[in-house]
């Protein structure tokens, strides 16, 4: 029997290795639950948010800039990369204000991935993997279009998702 109210969830202790919002291109964050939020930490996408920086500035200057981009990306610890955003932001800040302050507005969400252990950081830098399974779903749903009931259509993406999770490893 289905409950008219909403279940209110318990309260979740914080731990080193909580959650971590990936924040990619287009998250609806006020969708989130109150509950999740507190519990969570944003993480932004490098690939996208380099995409958007680049194309702030015109194309004789992106080779250069997507350099420092990575090296501040690719840092071996919060406090180099801090000083490589800082490098960056003085370099390209007088000429190219609104690149800069594109990655500045994010800097907390880019650089969340340090607070977790180093083996994890490849994973977390980009939102990629998650999007190439909804990728393969977008394509499907797209095709049958006005074919689906609401029932089937969540019938299809499970199937998918469950198809995709054969390649991912384990």
């Amino acid at each position: 029997m289905l409950q008219s109210q909403p279940r209110e969830r318990p309260a979740r202790p914080q731990t080193d290795f909580d959650q971590l919002l990936f924040a990619g291109r287009a998250i609806a964050t006020p969708a989130i639950p109150q509950h999740t939020e507190r519990l969570t930490r944003r993480q932004r996408c490098w690939q996208h948010k380099t995409v958007n920086v680049l194309n702030k500035v015109p194309s004789s200057v992106q080779g250069g800039m997507k350099k420092a981009l990575q090296d501040i990306c690719m840092a071996p610890s919060r406090a180099a990369a801090e000083l490589a955003l800082e490098a960056f932001a003085e370099k390209y800040g007088a000429k190219y204000a609104r690149a800069v302050d594109c990655l500045a507005k994010d800097r907390d969400d880019l650089l969340a991935f340090y607070d977790f252990p180093a083996e994890h950081w490849i994973h977390l830098r980009t939102t990629n993997p998650i999007e190439s399974v909804f990728a393969t779903v977008r394509h499907r749903t797209v095709r049958t279009k006005g074919s689906l009931s609401p029932q089937t259509a969540k019938l299809m993406v499970f199937k998918l998702i469950d198809a995709a999770s054969n390649t991912w490893r384990r």
